[in-house]
């Protein structure tokens, strides 16, 4: 790596450590202005991302017994989120 290139990379992490606060501030707003159903989807949506059988006869008993156990923490956030 050459000195252009260390240069480079030191202006964008500092870029982005100065725009941290400022953007997690508009995060927490944006988070505090949703309703329980947004906040509903917006976890789902999450949740979503990470590979899951959809087929109730390829999770097993134990995974299904989490998964349920998930939802209710689920609804529990979306309740829970709302008192910040």
């Amino acid at each position: 790596m050459d000195e252009s290139e260390r240069s480079q990379i030191k202006r964008w992490v500092e870029t982005w450590r100065k725009a941290g606060p400022a953007l997690a501030a508009i995060e927490r707003e944006e988070l505090r202005a949703m309703t329980d159903a947004e906040r509903r989807r917006a976890i789902e949506a999450v949740l979503s991302l990470a590979p899951v059988c959809r087929r109730r006869d390829c999770v097993s008993p134990v995974r299904r017994t989490r998964l349920e156990a998930d939802r209710g923490r689920i609804d529990f956030a979306v309740r829970s989120y709302g008192q910040f």
